[in-house]
């Protein structure tokens, strides 16, 4: 197979070919589309295409890796509507890889349209094939290896099926239509519950499978193939659903739940006109597999599986632990610690389950998982505003990553993956006025007021990134790094400064540059000016193109949770194993003295009052541990055994389904009810 792809216009592709056969139409190449729905006045709505193909604003395309093994090419560009206007810019990766006749698809699209006006009511990729008279449709459903079924007939008088369709509605049916006309009602064919996600149309002699990876994950999706026009057209987002809504669930933000403004006084005020979902992304897998008429289901079946459920090279959970890329940590050992590595499985096979049992699937929710659990009711939150979806806060992706480090399961992987692919896609913009931060945990993903650079911390997408090579994680960590050295002035050091702390020494982890290591030990200076209780100070001031500033004494000591759990600690640490600021054991050593005080004198030194001694002795684990390895002080592992004498976290079985674990008590107790809460 040869590809061609041209650099001075916006197709995808120019040319294929399969043994020297051309594999698309004359005068078509494939093209990337977005319909939008703008709401008109008086409810008449607009609707406006936007394509791809021949359009030059802002275009570029580049070969972005060569090799023996694997080829990469980066496009970049915009959607482009009749009248010039733009909509949604896109990047799309194009993979070859030696000995396979198939082009790997990477689709990111950048949504850059009003919240409140601009629904997406089809997106997707035409590709056109030119192929001679096919006889019938294959697709991933219920019968296996693959479900035929009939485009035409070789009798003229026999009727012929321009369109069958295989559609993805949700995480739990897909059915398979075929229509005769357009613009005719669908005949179904087959209904069942997760397709395969692949379609093949093919002659005689050659075919294209399509394949969209996480199709049911990521519902609604649909596969067409059309007979007449010879094309398969993946809808990424379907034109026959419902139109993609972004905006508001709610014009007011409600203070009581701290979806900011986050206090009672400003309760019910309309909400930030920018915080919106403006700026947010998603990005999609497809496969272009170009064959011989004789390839088999079976074979097609097993291609488009392969590519859903793709082989990841990783090595075993003891080299990881030995190489210390990753910090100090300890590979899964039960024989050794039974009772806490039991806990530390069970945790992760309950959010395994509760994304099955509650649905936590569709192309903008999968990955995530919803922030706090009623054990009163055994519902999760999700309609409690800030107790709605979790996003990146207190860091599940960096705890999922490393569950899998230590125990090398691959269900634990891929729900990592997931959560990787979503909190780099949504919970992080990407453009407009937000660009390079990130949204913290609501009802909805962006429906939070608050817009801080602690969401978009690349500490999760780092550990995606060093295990895999992404290019789109990469993508996003370059995006937070350089945005963050556009920042300067008075900013707090527990979770901004922290977030630019951890931004620089990923980047200097992955580029080697000095630049990065210069930043990182400026910021580490910030750092290690104490209190003289031992902590790091709540604000500072500070110009973080080059990471130099000063701790303001006048500012309080950093309050525990928020430091401890949303990276601050943890670079530290890691920074200390590496053994290259000297002043950093001693820094650290004084802060877990510090954390050792009675939260009464805590309480006295913090700014937060209310909040002085939550998260004491699990987030400070870490810290203990350091700090007994370094000194062999018995203070600091009687800490660290201490944490382990609570349960943290109790499940009961379901009294209807024993497997089904409920969870009877959390690591946080009770959850407050809205007036129960303190008033930020």
């Amino acid at each position: 197979m040869v590809f061609t792809v041209p650099r001075g216009c916006a197709g995808l592709l120019s040319s294929v070919k399969l043994d020297g056969r051309e594999m698309l139409q004359p005068e078509q190449t494939p093209e990337l589309f977005i319909r939008v729905r703008r709401r008109g006045e008086g409810g008449c709505d607009e609707e406006r295409l936007y394509r791809s193909y021949g359009a030059e604003q802002g275009f570029a395309a580049q070969v972005e890796e060569q090799g023996p093994c694997r080829a990469i090419i980066k496009l970049t560009g915009t959607h482009v509507a009749e009248d010039g206007s733009t909509f949604a810019p896109y990047t799309v990766r194009l993979y070859a890889y030696a000995g396979e006749a198939a082009i790997h698809i990477a689709h990111t699209f950048i949504y850059d349209g009003e919240p409140q006006r601009d629904m997406i009511s089809a997106l997707g990729v035409r590709l056109p094939i030119a192929i001679d008279s096919p006889r019938e449709y294959r697709y991933g459903g219920n019968i296996k290896p693959a479900t035929h079924s009939y485009a035409n007939r070789c009798d003229e008088w026999q009727m012929v099926w321009r369109q069958g369709e295989l559609y993805q509605d949700s995480s739990t049916h897909y059915r398979f239509d075929k229509r005769i006309y357009p613009n005719k009602p669908p005949v179904k064919i087959e209904e069942g519950q997760r397709c395969d996600g692949w379609v093949d149309l093919s002659d005689d002699e050659v075919g294209l499978q399509v394949v969209i990876r996480h199709m049911w994950q990521n519902y609604p999706k649909s596969l067409m193939m059309d007979y007449e026009d010879r094309s398969v057209t993946a809808y990424l987002w379907p034109s026959r659903h419902q139109p993609l809504d972004l905006q508001w669930y709610s014009d007011v933000a409600y203070g009581l739940c701290y979806e900011c403004p986050g206090c009672s006084e400003q309760s019910g005020l309309p909400r930030l006109p920018t915080a919106n979902a403006h700026g947010i992304s998603k990005t999609h897998e497809l496969l272009l597999h170009f064959h011989r008429q004789e390839t088999d289901e079976e074979s097609l079946r097993r291609c488009a599986l392969a590519f859903d459920d793709r082989p990841v090279l990783c090595a075993l959970p003891e080299r990881y632990a030995e190489t210390r890329v990753l910090g100090r940590l300890r590979h899964h050992d039960p024989d050794l610690f039974p009772a806490a590595e039991e806990r530390f499985v069970e945790q992760a096979e309950y959010i395994l389950q509760e994304q099955s049992l509650r649905g936590w699937y569709g192309m903008i929710d999968y990955g995530d998982i919803v922030h706090s659990y009623n054990p009163d009711i055994h519902q999760w939150t999700s309609d409690e505003g800030g107790y709605g979806w979790l996003n990146t806060e207190f860091q599940p992706d960096q705890w999922l990553w490393y569950t899998f480090v230590r125990t090398g399961r691959y269900d634990f992987f891929r729900l990592a993956e997931a959560m990787a692919r979503h909190t780099t896609d949504i919970d992080m913009l990407h453009t407009g006025p937000w660009k390079g931060f990130g949204c913290r945990h609501g009802v909805q993903h962006w429906s939070d007021g608050d817009r801080e650079i602690r969401i978009s911390m690349p500490g999760g997408r780092r550990l995606h990134y060093l295990l895999t090579g992404d290019e789109r994680t990469r993508d996003a960590i370059e995006l937070a790094v350089s945005h963050y050295q556009t920042m300067n002035g008075r900013i707090d050091t527990r979770a901004t400064l922290s977030a630019a702390l951890f931004g620089y020494f990923v980047a200097w982890e992955i580029t080697g540059a000095d630049k990065y290591r210069s930043m990182v030990e400026n910021i580490t200076d910030i750092f290690c000016d104490l209190h003289p209780a031992g902590a790091p100070y709540e604000m500072c001031e500070v110009d973080l193109s080059t990471g130099r500033g000063q701790a303001l004494h006048d500012s309080g000591v950093i309050y525990g949770g928020m430091f401890k759990v949303f990276g601050g600690l943890q670079v530290l640490l890691e920074l200390a194993e590496l053994e290259v600021i000297p002043a950093l054991d001693d820094m650290l050593l004084s802060y877990a003295d510090y954390c050792l005080l009675p939260p009464e004198r805590r309480s006295q030194l913090e700014k937060w009052e209310a909040t002085a001694g939550q998260y004491h002795q699990f987030t400070t684990l870490r810290l203990n541990s350091f700090a007994y390895l370094k000194t062999g002080e018995a203070k600091y592992l009687q800490a660290v055994e201490e944490t382990f004498v609570e349960p943290g976290v109790e499940f009961a079985p379901a009294p209807w389904d024993e497997s089904v674990k409920l969870l009877a008590r959390s690591v946080a107790g009770q959850q407050m009810s809205a007036r129960e809460r303190p008033s930020w």
